[in-house]
C-alpha cells in the first residue's frame, strides 16, 4: 500500500514554473500539478504449497528462512530480505542411521532452489543451498551449509551442466569471473550451539561464521567472518 497525495498549492507550481522557465527544462511535472493517487497492489510475501512425507517437509512457494543460531542476525540465509519463489526439502524430524548416528548423533537437514529476481549482475541468476546439522551430544549441535548463485539472463543459461559444476564446486578456480568457466558465486558456513554444562537451562555459547568462495570457514579462518555469542 502507498498513500497519495495531492498536487502543489498554486502559489508553489506559479513560483516553480517562474523559476524553471527557458529552454531544456521542463516546467512542472505531472505529480507536482496533479498528485498522485494512492496505489495497492497484491503480492504473496510468503505463502507456500507443502507436503509431509517421510519426515520431510516438501514445498513449493516462499518460505522464511533462518539458518544460524543468532537472534539478531545469520549470514548465510535470514529474513532481511523478502522470501524468494524456492522449491524446498526440510527435514522436520530427526533422521537415525544406523550406527552412524551413534557417533554424530540425529541429522537434520534442508535444501532449496530459486532464483533472485532483484538481482541485477547476472540478471536474475539462480540459486540453491544446503545446510546439514548434526547432535554429537545431547547439548551440543553443529551445522554444515553452503549456497551457490549461478547462471543467469544475459550471462549463462540453466541447464543441469550448470547446476552440477556449481553443485561440486568446492574452493576458488583460477578462470573464476570468465563466464566460460564461471561456477557460481559460493559461500560455505558453519555454525555451532553448546548448552554449557551445567547450566543448560540458562547458558549457551553459539557462533555463526561465513566464508566467500571457500568450502567452509574452517578450511580457512582468517579469510572468514565470526558472529560470536553468550
Amino acid at each position: 500500500h502507498a498513500p497519495g497525495y495531492g498536487p502543489l498549492p498554486t502559489s508553489i507550481q506559479t513560483i516553480i514554473a517562474n523559476r524553471n522557465a527557458g529552454p531544456g527544462f521542463d516546467v512542472l511535472t505531472p505529480e507536482q500539478q496533479f498528485g498522485v493517487s494512492t496505489r495497492n497492489n497484491f503480492r504473496i510475501l510468503d505463502a507456500n504449497l507443502s507436503y509431509h512425507l517421510w519426515g520431510h517437509e516438501i514445498s513449493a512457494g516462499k518460505s522464511e528462512m533462518w539458518w544460524g543460531p543468532n537472534k539478531g542476525g545469520s549470514f548465510l540465509w535470514s529474513t532481511n530480505a523478502e522470501p524468494i519463489y524456492m522449491f524446498r526439502i526440510n527435514r522436520v524430524e530427526p533422521l537415525y542411521i544406523p550406527f552412524l548416528s551413534r557417533i554424530i548423533g540425529p541429522i537434520r537437514y534442508d535444501n532449496y532452489f530459486g532464483d533472485l529476481k532483484g538481482h541485477i549482475d547476472p540478471n536474475q541468476p539462480w540459486v540453491f543451498g544446503n545446510k546439514v546439522s548434526i547432535h554429537p551430544f545431547k547439548d551440543l549441535e553443529l551445522g554444515f551449509s553452503r549456497s551457490c548463485e549461478f547462471a543467469g539472463k544475459g550471462y549463462s543459461p540453466l541447464t543441469f551442466g550448470t547446476f552440477w559444476n556449481c553443485f561440486i564446486s568446492g574452493g576458488d578456480f583460477l578462470q573464476a569471473g570468465q563466464r566460460k568457466y564461471d561456477v557460481g558465486d559460493r559461500r560455505g558456513n558453519f555454525d555451532f550451539r553448546w548448552r554449557l554444562p551445567f547450566l543448560q537451562k540458562t547458558v549457551t555459547l553459539y557462533t555463526d561464521s561465513l566464508a566467500d568462495d571457500d568450502p567452509s570457514p574452517l578450511a580457512n579462518p582468517r579469510r572468514s567472518g565470526w558472529a560470536p555469542g553468550i
